[in-house]
């Protein structure tokens, strides 16, 4: 089993609940101007680098290992969670992160009576254009994925976090004007409520280069782990 996503930076370590526990994980800082990327596998059974190894271009491309809790491990889950362990349950906030795979294209998030269901194309060549209705909150905007009449697009900008304006919204690739049929929270993993059980998954003890505050992370873990 493969299962990738994307999360908000903490510089807190962070729990991603996947509902298995990976063989391997790849976590990368895309927003970090570093590049920097951390790898790990079950098989990283040394001392050395049981949590993993870290790569980036801070002081050169060099390959930093990662011991005992500083890097990445198993996280079995079972957790209940509650305001002492969950640390927020804002978007883009909280330790203990799991899939959110709500619609918020059709969610009571949006401004006004109807959902965001219409895009058009305002400048095919800035890629940019506008919705139906504005955004209000935040849940939409740069990472979220977007669904126009069966394409899947990016959403890498959204001017004043509005949308219903002239060239407001920058998608990855012009999309031309049709219908709007999913739109995904701009962070894949968000925080379990308060109250429910944390699933298995990898912590992620990186606070630094990984792991920022306020910076997209991108990750993938491969394989359910057998120990």
């Amino acid at each position: 089993m493969k299962i990738g996503g994307t999360f908000n930076g903490t510089a807190a370590a962070v729990y991603i609940c996947l509902g298995f526990i990976p063989d391997s994980v790849e976590v990368r800082a895309v927003e970090d101007t570093d590049a920097a990327v951390v790898v790990w596998n079950k098989y990283f059974r040394s001392a050395e680098q049981d949590n993993g190894i870290i790569y980036h271009t801070a002081g050169g491309i060099v390959p930093v290992l990662k011991t005992a809790g500083t890097g990445i491990e198993p996280y079995e889950g079972g957790d209940a969670m509650t305001t002492v362990n969950q640390t927020s349950v804002a978007n883009g906030e909280g330790i203990y992160l799991r899939l959110d795979a709500k619609n918020y294209a059709k969610s009571d998030i949006i401004a006004g009576s109807d959902a965001i269901d219409t895009w058009t194309l305002d400048n095919s060549g800035n890629r940019t254009g506008h919705f139906n209705n504005d955004i209000v909150g935040t849940y939409i905007g740069e990472g979220s994925s977007i669904q126009i009449d069966g394409k899947w697009y990016t959403v890498e900008a959204c001017s004043g976090a509005a949308g219903s304006g002239d060239d407001e919204v920058t998608l990855s690739r012009a999309a031309a004007s049709g219908t709007v049929e999913y739109i995904s929270n701009m962070y894949d993993y968000a925080p379990i409520p308060i109250g429910d059980v944390a699933l298995a998954g990898f912590k992620l003890n990186l606070t630094a280069i990984i792991n920022v505050n306020n910076e997209l992370q991108a990750f993938v873990a491969d394989g359910v782990a057998s120990r």
